[in-house]
């Protein structure tokens, strides 16, 4: 299911591409998707194709591609590493593939400080060199380094059932 891009898209391009996306998720036949294709081009000037596939929805332009699956509980990509920390219990909500980086939403039970502390522990044991850790009332978040690749994760509170979100960007390192 992963996606990777012919080149990189610049990061307006990619905003735009990444609205588009969320907003038109649920979108499904030919009609939809030529409105989608419409609306993209409007706002990067690409011309761009959206497929959607069950719960994946595809958006390709000449400079790159992006791909998003979203749903109740979802599987990891194929690819997904074995080094990267994931929560016991975790539930994955959305991955998205673009321009060679994984973006993947976790939800987790736990707290800030559990979930946090487990992370940091987790991702050095594997061998990450831990390069960033900030801690706020309202969000935690951590960067690593390993190699080529480079692995951020940003946790937030999650008021509706008392966990843990978990948002995971995975990238190599140019």
């Amino acid at each position: 299911m992963t996606a990777r891009s012919r080149g990189p898209l610049p990061s307006v391009r990619r905003a735009s591409l990444l609205l588009a996306l969320v907003v038109l998720a649920g979108c499904g036949n030919s009609a939809e998707e030529a409105a989608s294709e419409a609306a993209i081009r409007a706002a990067t000037g690409d011309r761009a194709t959206v497929e959607h596939d069950g719960d994946t929805t595809t958006i390709r332009t000449d400079d790159g591609s992006m791909t998003m699956s979203a749903g109740g509980d979802i599987a990891l990509p194929d690819d997904f590493p074995d080094d990267i920390y994931l929560p016991d219990d975790h539930r994955v909500l959305s991955v998205m593939a673009l321009d060679g980086a994984d973006v993947i939403s976790i939800g987790a039970p736990g707290t800030l400080d559990s979930v946090f502390d487990d992370a940091s522990a987790a991702m050095q044991r594997n061998g990450w060199k831990q390069v960033m850790a900030m801690q706020r009332d309202s969000h935690r978040m951590l960067g690593f380094e390993k190699g080529k690749r480079e692995a951020r994760m940003m946790l937030v509170a999650n008021e509706e059932d008392g966990g843990v979100m978990l948002n995971l960007q995975l990238q190599s390192l140019q």
